[in-house]
């Protein structure tokens, strides 16, 4: 190789390269030759002399110069179909499924359909579109249409025939229509065409239907009760309901093609023809009585008749009713006029007695325009009223006229016409408004009397004028030719147009007027005072006969009382002498005991009418009747608490208090000798009062209120006049005695404060603060009055047995625990007061506690009620003993 020359080298490498070259091509087109087809492929081979198929499988090498083609298996389901065409002869074949479909050589596919589902109630209607054949599958089946079959309508629904339904169906060949009724499933023949679907109309007893043959055009009825069903040439042309007339019920039946009527009565069931019809469908019959009558129409002959027949009226083929009439009534006070055809007028008058008639045919009642003023308010222009029945009687009208005097003012004139009809036929010949021309007559009569006078002169003569403008309204034959009567005319008001001339015009009616109301109020007083000085003279004549008869009376009564009295004073007299015939055996004595007895009654009766009333009683030691005698017992006898004035029960309660024991009253209540308390610690006080116990039993509310209320108001008196006392004498120089300020009560130190003058002692609490006074310079009178206004205000609280608790369980009642409770937070206030006060008050409270416990027994008589004098008395004294009582320490509070 290396001895070769380079061009040798050359031409080999060529060569093999080439040789190379040319293997590797084969082996290439070899490789690419060979093929596989599965079982879903086919192998079409074309040559010159025609097309060959090869399905698969298989593998095989088919050389490039063979014309091949690989074509895939069309896959179709089970609910399509494939569309294939021969390319040379153009026929369709159609492959239904499922499956792999292989075409021909010369078969391509066309497309791939979904085949026609059919359900039971459904059919298609298939069309060639070649031959034009028809025919018709129904289901249920799935179909596979037959190559270039259509079907343009779908898949539709066949028609279940029932009882009520029928198929209209018309062959489109023959043209000839058939009604199926048979029942069941209907799916139509080749070449039939369904037109409807008829529904049967159910006709019920009382209808009817008209149905019209379109074959030989004749209608007829069908009555019910079926149901219908037309037939394939037949029409319904309406359904309708029988007529029922009833006993007084008509049909009127008109033939639209001939025009005759006839007309059907009841009671029936009426069909009419099918040409025939009711233009004005059942009519009532008229009842004609005595008061109804019935204009009829003939349309044959035109002719109007009044059948005044009594009973039911049906018209007569061809009549119509024109008119119901009811009878015109005429009162005696009416009358109305009647108008022909001919123009002639009748008059039908009540003058002579109520009369009634009918209208008779081609007449009517004429009908009057008549200008209406029967109204007050007029208006411009004047309203009609249209009437047909004229009043006889006397009318009014109203006029509102406007005239002018001969002095040129101008007056509005108001007033009412009164006027009648006389004779009907002559206004109706004369005037067509009677009341208008009357209204315009009257007015032009005003018109030129007012003209003819002045403004004073129609004042002046206003009663006049009217009258003359009547008189010659009435001389006027303008109204007799109009065959009316003017009656009257009155001028109710008159007015000035003018605002000036009205304004003196109001001025001149206002004083006429005044000047008959003061003349008419002037015979009215006249006519009052004489009835009453008539009536004052008979009234003391019956006075003083009264006063006779009354003092007759009296004397007489007077009489007999005093009999009756002296004869009582004689029995009493005699049974009080007599009951002494034991024990005073003189008859002086006697006497003497029941004068004194009379006296000491008389004493009584006076006592109780002073204490009635507002007077004053002095009483002398012998009017009290007052002995005393040595170790016995005193008898204090004073009068009952109805008959004590307040000063005699001061006095005398206030010599209880003090009475020794065995001392009594006429309350029969027996004390104990009153004894001190003494205030202990505290010496310098003195005593807290004396105490005394009831031993006896208090006969009533009223001696318990007494005791208890003298003993107050006693201390207060008492203490009060120390007090005065005291003040006026003045401190004790030689002795100065100080009172000591500082613990009494709150409101007995304002009380005091401006009597006392400068303080002695003062005391400074706070630095910053005013001195407070603590003592004041005194004497022993008014500090004895001070501590007395203390222990009674202490007494007055209402706690235990004290004076204060009888006060207020016998006044207050049911607010006598409230009052306690007041007391006891006062008495507590005090025990905690800062001042020497807390020493008093808690030591009284000890004594109250102690020595007023126990139990009192309670009054024999205790429902009756004491005097709310007294009520009202002890009531206010609680009240000042509380207001007394209340300690300085609650200011602080």
């Amino acid at each position: 190789m290396d001895s070769l020359s380079d061009e040798k080298k050359c031409a080999i490498k060529v060569c093999g390269g080439g040789c190379c070259l040319g293997w590797m091509i084969f082996f290439i087109i070899l490789g690419t030759s060979v093929k596989y087809v599965n079982d879903r492929q086919q192998v079409v081979y074309i040559s010159n002399t025609g097309r060959t198929t090869e399905q698969g499988p298989f593998t095989k090498i088919i050389w490039p110069s063979t014309r091949h083609e690989i074509r895939d298996a069309i896959m179709v389901s089970a609910r399509e179909y494939a569309v294939l065409k021969h390319e040379r002869t153009q026929l369709l074949r159609h492959e239904p499924g499922p499956g792999q479909v292989f075409m021909d050589a010369w078969e391509n596919l066309v497309e791939v359909k979904e085949k026609i589902v059919l359900q039971k109630r459904e059919y298609v209607r298939l069309i060639d579109r070649l031959t034009g054949l028809e025919r018709v599958e129904g289901g249920p089946q799935i179909l596979v249409p037959r190559p270039r079959e259509e079907w343009p309508s779908g898949v539709e629904t066949s028609i279940v025939i029932g009882h009520t339904n029928a198929v209209l169906v018309e062959n489109k060949t023959s043209g000839f229509k058939r009604l199926v009724t048979e029942k069941g499933m209907f799916v139509p023949q080749p070449y039939d065409r369904i037109m409807e679907e008829k529904t049967a109309t159910l006709l019920e007893p009382l209808m009817y239907a008209v149905v019209k043959d379109h074959l030989t055009g004749q209608t007829r009825n069908v009555l019910g009760p079926q149901l219908l069903q037309v037939g394939p040439y037949e029409e319904l042309l309406r359904v309708a309901e029988k007529w029922v007339l009833e006993k007084d019920s008509y049909l009127v039946l008109v033939n639209g093609q001939s025009g005759q009527e006839r007309v059907e009565r009841g009671p029936a069931v009426v069909v009419p023809e099918p040409v025939e019809t009711a233009p004005e469908g059942k009519q009532k019959a008229v009842y004609v009585d005595s008061q109804t009558a019935v204009k009829v129409l003939n349309r044959q002959t035109g002719q109007q008749r009044l059948d005044e027949t009594q009973g039911v009226f049906i018209p007569l083929p061809y009549e119509r009713i024109l008119q119901i009439q009811r009878k015109i009534l005429v009162l005696p006070h009416q009358a109305c006029v009647t108008r022909d055809i001919y123009g002639a007028v009748t008059l039908k008058s009540g003058a002579g007695g109520a009369t009634a008639f009918f209208l008779p045919p081609y007449t009517e009642l004429m009908q009057f325009s008549w200008s209406a003023y029967t109204s007050p308010v007029l208006e411009d222009p004047v309203p009609k009223i249209n009437l047909t029945m004229i009043d006889l009687r006397a009318q009014k009208m109203f006029f509102k006229n406007e005239v002018r005097t001969s002095d040129n003012v101008k007056l509005k004139l108001e007033g009412t016409v009164f006027w009648q009809v006389t004779d009907v036929m002559r206004m109706v010949s004369m005037t067509s408004d009677a009341p208008g021309d009357i209204s315009q007559r009257a007015r032009s009569g005003m018109i030129q009397e007012v003209g003819r006078l002045t403004l004073a002169q129609f004042m002046n003569e206003f009663n006049n004028l009217t009258k003359a403008t009547y008189d010659r309204q009435v001389a006027d034959v303008f109204y007799s030719d109009r065959g009316v009567q003017l009656q009257s005319l009155e001028i109710t008001r008159f007015d000035s147009v003018d605002a000036a001339t009205a304004a003196v015009l109001q001025e001149i009616i206002k004083e006429t007027t005044m000047r008959i109301n003061e003349l008419q109020k002037q015979e009215s007083e006249n006519a009052v005072n004489a009835a009453k000085l008539a009536a004052d003279i008979k009234l003391e004549q019956q006075r003083t006969a009264l006063i006779q008869t009354q003092a007759d009376n009296t004397k007489l009564a007077r009489q007999f009382q005093g009999q009756s009295s002296g004869a009582k004073l004689v029995q009493s007299a005699l049974t009080f002498i007599a009951g002494l015939n034991e024990s005073v055996p003189n008859v002086t004595e006697r006497v003497e005991l029941y004068k004194l007895h009379q006296t000491l009654t008389a004493r009584n009766n006076d006592t109780a009418s002073l204490s009635q009333g507002k007077a004053q009683i002095f009483m002398t030691p012998d009017d009290f009747n007052l002995n005393l005698v040595a170790g016995s017992v005193s008898k204090f006898e004073i009068p009952s608490s109805q008959s004590l004035s307040p000063a005699a029960i001061l006095y005398s309660v206030s010599e209880i208090q003090f009475l020794p024991k065995g001392k009594k009253k006429v309350y029969g209540v027996v004390l104990t000798p009153p004894f001190l308390v003494p205030v202990w610690p505290i010496p310098s006080v003195g005593c807290f009062g004396a105490i005394t116990r009831r031993l006896s039993i208090v006969p009533n509310e009223e001696a318990n209120l007494a005791m208890s209320l003298s003993a107050g108001l006693t201390g207060y008196l008492v203490s009060l006049l120390l007090v005065l006392v005291g003040l006026a004498v003045g401190p004790d120089q030689d002795s100065p005695i100080s009172l000591n300020y500082e613990p009494l009560p709150l409101v007995l130190k304002l009380l005091l404060r401006p009597f006392l003058g400068e303080p002695t002692a003062t005391r400074q609490l706070d630095p910053f603060g005013d001195p407070v006074a603590v003592a004041f310079a005194a004497n022993p009178i008014m500090i004895g009055g001070v501590v007395g206004f203390i222990i009674t205000s202490l007494n007055l609280l209402c706690l235990g047995r004290l004076d204060g608790a009888i006060l207020a369980r016998s006044s207050l009642r049911g607010l006598g625990n409230f009052a306690g409770l007041l007391g006891f937070g006062v008495l507590l206030a005090g025990c905690f007061s800062n001042s020497g006060a807390s020493y008093l008050y808690g030591l009284f409270g000890i004594y109250a506690l102690v020595l007023q416990s126990g139990y009192d027994r309670p009054a024999r008589d205790g429902i009756s009620e004491p005097e709310k004098s007294f009520s009202l008395t002890a009531t206010a004294l609680l009240a000042m003993g509380i207001l007394l009582s209340v300690p300085t320490s609650l200011a602080s509070l």
